[in-house]
């Protein structure tokens, strides 16, 4: 995947996330960022397409620690593919103390890709949320699959999201339920030829059931409507996860590196 392509994807990740998990899009010549006022942690505070000459790379990084400590938020930043350049501004931040602290997979899969077709479920419905009830039963299987202190401030920005749509991004939360019971969640936006998938997630007692995978399906036939042409996620490289995605019809195009400070890398996600 070509440097400018890469870029497309990666601002359009952060625009449809604007107003849920992101409240906050900062561009300055070297760096662009993206911040939110709702959490501290490192996955939603950081500075992404970092271009620079080498000489000026401490100047960038000092640059970076500026703009996120002005927001009381720990310095993050994630170097892609695009990075320019790459190497160099990995050694640099090492050198000055940042730490890695993910391996993030971008993987993609076009809306008409046949080989995510999964296994028929029998009593498996998939619908659209678009009730403070339906929101009700999604967020069960959220809080099931995500504990942590901070998931009712998560559950409230994707409930935002979908009373607070803009005007450019399709805001699409699905909850797939089997006999009336809610068992799987999955969350997509859409704007223009990109559509991204967020929240994947199915109750512990449903899974390996192919849930997901059905749902991955609804969701990228929807995307195919609405007229996207690329329907992109993010998982950790190497984990179980990109392993499921991969068996669903997506290919991981890039990986990002992400860097934090070692005091931001003790933060706890969610």
């Amino acid at each position: 995947m070509d440097a400018e392509t890469i870029r497309r994807a990666e601002r359009a990740h952060y625009f449809m996330q604007l107003n849920t998990y992101f409240s906050e899009l900062i561009d300055v010549p070297e760096a662009r960022f993206a911040c939110t006022d709702r959490f501290r942690d490192t996955w939603y505070n950081q500075a992404y397409d970092v271009v620079c000459p080498e000489a000026a790379i401490p100047q960038v990084i000092d640059r970076i620690r500026t703009v996120l400590e002005q927001r009381d938020r720990f310095p993050c930043v994630y170097l892609s593919p695009a990075t320019q350049p790459a190497a160099a501004f990995a050694s640099r931040l090492e050198a000055d103390g940042f730490v890695l602290f993910e391996r993030e997979s971008w993987m993609f899969c076009s809306p008409d890709d046949g080989g995510r077709t999964g296994r028929d479920l029998p009593g498996l419905q998939i619908e659209r949320v678009t009730s403070a009830r339906g929101f009700e039963r999604f967020s069960e299987v959220y809080r099931e699959a995500f504990p942590g202190p901070e998931v009712e401030r998560y559950i409230e920005a994707l409930w935002d999201s979908v009373r607070h749509a803009g005007a450019l991004v399709e805001s699409c939360l699905f909850l797939a339920c089997l006999g009336g019971r809610p068992v799987g969640i999955l969350s997509l936006y859409c704007l223009g030829k990109y559509a991204g998938v967020y929240d994947v997630a199915t109750a512990v007692t449903f899974r390996r059931r192919g849930i997901a995978r059905a749902l991955l399906d609804h969701a990228c036939r929807y995307a195919g409507r609405l007229g996207s042409e690329q329907v992109f996620l993010q998982t950790v490289s190497g984990e179980e996860g990109e392993e499921a995605f991969l068996k669903a019809g997506f290919r991981t195009r890039f990986v990002r590196p992400g860097y934090v400070t070692e005091e931001g890398a003790s933060l706890s996600h969610g």
